[in-house]
């Protein structure tokens, strides 16, 4: 499998495959309404396609394509890490914060 850049984000590796839709809603339909079910399940599997598995979307390219290498050297120089995820650790540090304090602010005070 050769290497693919995606156009939106800035991904460099290998697409996955997507499905559109829900697999929530077509057990569902399958369950309460056997016809658009069929529909349902019919459209999800032709409207798979190769995709970025960061942003999700359609425009992932060759690297080694004309527009490929245009946009690898373009996040070279902007030094872009395309697969790097931004860190979290902050954000989760924030959340078990405000869950403390609102835990502590829901239980109720003893005499």
């Amino acid at each position: 499998m050769k290497e693919l850049i995606c156009k939106e984000c800035g991904y460099v590796g290998h697409s996955i495959k997507i499905t559109k839709g829900s697999i929530g809603m077509e057990l569902l339909l399958w369950l309460v309404f056997l016809i658009p079910g069929l529909f349902y399940s019919i459209w999800r599997i032709t409207s798979r396609y190769n995709g970025c598995p960061q942003c999700r979307s359609e425009s992932m390219i060759p690297i080694l394509s004309p527009v490929g290498q245009k946009l690898v050297a373009e996040q070279s120089r902007s030094d872009i890490t395309p697969s790097t995820t931004p860190p979290v650790k902050k954000i989760n540090t924030e959340v078990r914060d405000l869950a403390s304090s609102y835990i502590n602010k829901m239980t109720p005070k003893r005499r």
